[in-house]
């Protein structure tokens, strides 16, 4: 009986460890980076009208977004990832208060290699009431105001970069706009 409820005891830690997610660092300088061959950037808008601890992206690899992966002055998170299907699987306000179960069809996005990814704007607004916090927490495509912040603040990443918006649904403003040189040739 012992034997077996430590092998128990190690699968759940071994479970618990693999579900963890990596703390990442987003990009500060707008220079141009040699991506992995598997490699491209996610760009994610976070509005909120709370402080979030963290926001948990789960896909080919599982990371932790935080108020330091924030620019200064900016709701803008820019970080390179291995290219694959994500989603996110939940936020965390603090230690206590935690959103999850998020409809997969709704918040999954994909990064796309050598591409910058816009997934859109994560727009929460909250309500708090005597025991318990209600939110409004959508994930919102401004293609047009993400395509200005990358203009001004990481031109020569854009230089070298198509983006594309790759959230829920189908945007082809980033073609449109030259942005996506890709798309436009096709």
């Amino acid at each position: 009986m012992t034997k077996l409820k430590l092998f128990l005891c190690v699968y759940v830690i071994a479970g618990l460890l693999s579900a963890c997610a990596t703390k990442v660092s987003s990009i500060s300088k707008d220079a141009i980076r040699k991506l992995d061959a598997e490699e491209g950037y996610l760009l994610i808008a976070i509005d909120t009208d709370v402080d979030l601890k963290e926001i948990e992206i789960w896909g080919r690899k599982n990371i932790a977004l935080t108020s330091n992966d924030l620019q200064a002055g900016s709701n803008y998170i820019l970080i390179p990832l291995p290219a694959g299907d994500y989603s996110i699987h939940n936020i965390r306000l603090n230690r206590i208060y935690k959103f999850a179960d998020f409809e997969p069809d709704l918040w999954s996005f994909k990064v796309k290699k050598n591409v910058i990814s816009y997934v859109g704007h994560l727009n929460m607004e909250t309500f708090y009431r005597k025991w318990s916090v209600y939110s409004r927490i959508q994930l919102l495509n401004k293609s047009s105001v993400a395509l200005e912040y990358l203009e001004q603040h990481f031109s020569t990443i854009l230089s070298a970069r198509d983006v594309q918006y790759s959230g829920p649904g189908h945007d082809d403003f980033f073609a449109v706009v030259g942005a996506d040189k890709t798309a436009r040739e096709q």
